[in-house]
Order: C-alpha cells, then sequence, then structure tokens
C-alpha cells in the first residue's frame, strides 16, 4: 500500500523490524532450540481490515478489532537445536507467515481539541497457523534441512508462544501509528456519528 497521504498514514506494504531471537535452552532437556532472525521485512500490514471499534467515553477506553488474512517476513537466520541426540546448526535465509490473523488492541485515549490520541495500548491476537521454510540454508546437509524445516512446522503450535510476542510487539508499534495517524486528522465527531443518523 502506497499510504494514504490524506489522513497520515504512510506506506507499510513492507516493514523493516528489529533483531529477535526465539529461544527455548533447556538444554537437560531432550529437545531445544535457538533462531536469531535479523535483516527482517515484514509484508502484509496493507491487508489489514479494522472490522470493529469499541468506545467507552467515561473509562476513556477504545477497542480497536481487526484482522489480516496473511502476514509474511522474511529474514537471515542462524538455529541451532537438538532432538534427543542429535544437534543440528545452520544459517540462511527464511521465511514465515501466520494465516488468518485476528487481533484486538485495547487503548485508552484522550480527546484534546476535537481529536484521539491512543496510549496504554494491549494487543491479543490468535491465528489459523504459522508457517516456517528455513531451508535455504548454508548448510551442506540440505536433506538434514528439510526434515528439520518440517519437525519445526509440524510443532508450529508448541513454538508459537515464543513467537507471539514479538507478533503483538510488531502490531502494537505499527497498528497504533497507523491509528494515532488517521485519528490526528479525523475529529471524534466525523468517527462516531450520531444515533439518529441511521
Amino acid at each position: 500500500m502506497k499510504g494514504l497521504p490524506e489522513i497520515n498514514i504512510p506506506p507499510v506494504d513492507a516493514v523493516k523490524i528489529p533483531d529477535v531471537a526465539v529461544i527455548k535452552d533447556d538444554k537437560k532437556k531432550a529437545i531445544w532450540y535457538h533462531l536469531k532472525a535479523r535483516n527482517i521485512m515484514v509484508n502484509g500490514l496493507e491487508n489489514t481490515t479494522f472490522t470493529k471499534v469499541k468506545g467507552n467515553w467515561n473509562k476513556t477506553s477504545l477497542d480497536i478489532y481487526g484482522k489480516i488474512p496473511r502476514l509474511a517476513a522474511k529474514f537471515d537466520y542462524s538455529f541451532a537445536t537438538k532432538f534427543i541426540a542429535f544437534v543440528y546448526n545452520a544459517t540462511g535465509h527464511g521465511t514465515a507467515e501466520v494465516q488468518n490473523l485476528q487481533f484486538i488492541i485495547k487503548n485508552n485515549f484522550v480527546a484534546n481539541h476535537g481529536f484521539f490520541k491512543l496510549y496504554k495500548v494491549h494487543v491479543t491476537t490468535q491465528i489459523d497457523r504459522a508457517i516456517f521454510d528455513l531451508t535455504n540454508t548454508h548448510s551442506d546437509n540440505t536433506d538434514l534441512a528439510i526434515v528439520v524445516n518440517q519437525l519445526l512446522n509440524e510443532s508450529w503450535q508448541e513454538i508459537w508462544p515464543e513467537v507471539k510476542p514479538i507478533l503483538e510487539n510488531l502490531l502494537r508499534e505499527n497498528l497504533v501509528q497507523m491509528a494515532n495517524n488517521m485519528l490526528s486528522s479525523v475529529t471524534y465527531e466525523d468517527l462516531f456519528l450520531p444515533e439518529d443518523t441511521f
């Protein structure tokens, strides 16, 4: 998306985010892993749909509901894991995506001179599926990389709790910025029409 300059929304078709690490490193257990990702570019925020907004004037709170059909990332990675007695290390280029992402952004707001500004933001998410592809590896053993990648995808629900806070932080920073940019150009009288309008 090229953005909507008339309501202060910048382009969000590709967003660069800071390096991240997903770690489960109790090496006394049968399975552990350590994934570091850098040079991360995220695509899909441009397809965000805000499905509902609920406001509470007495509590100065605003809940924003929305969905993103597909959110995908490309990155460089280093990965180490152990399955029972088997140890695997690799670096390469990877991708990850989540499908049918639904979110709720709970905010408090201040109203100043006819405009909203959001703060105290909390984000919760739910997804249908996460898919990882770490098979584009610098490792000589590409067959082994395929096997490890298959295991990652089969156990994505166990890995997801480690990834979820990273995703929710991404949404908190980017979607709230989008919302505040828009709200700085649209008065709350225009956002919430009187009931007798309908």
